[in-house]
């Protein structure tokens, strides 16, 4: 998913678990829908210094 991966990016997780995901959902409420459109914008390589820190996709 996207907005995951976005997510992993911006805060440097390897993981996003379901209560990660809707910590960070209380977080952006009531701006959900624009905060997704930068995530999945980030998760795109729209800043190209940032990478995925999933396990396995270093670098990419």
């Amino acid at each position: 998913m996207a907005i995951q991966r976005g997510l992993r990016m911006l805060y440097h997780h390897k993981k996003i678990d379901r209560a990660l995901f809707e910590k960070y959902a209380q977080r952006y409420s009531p701006y959900g829908t624009v905060a997704s459109l930068y995530l999945w914008a980030i998760a795109g390589g729209a800043i190209p210094e940032m990478r995925d820190y999933a396990p396995g996709k270093a670098g990419k």
